[in-house]
């Protein structure tokens, strides 16, 4: 896990790679969100 911000952007690995990329990218904001210390 990195404490740095992260962008997902289209490469030469496909939909399917791109689209995970962006799911685990939300779910890891969200759970950021939810579970955040004093949040």
């Amino acid at each position: 896990m990195s404490p740095l911000r992260t962008e997902v952007r289209a490469g030469s690995l496909g939909d399917g790679a791109v689209l995970r990329g962006a799911l685990l990218t939300a779910r890891d904001a969200a759970q950021d969100a939810l579970f955040a210390p004093g949040g």
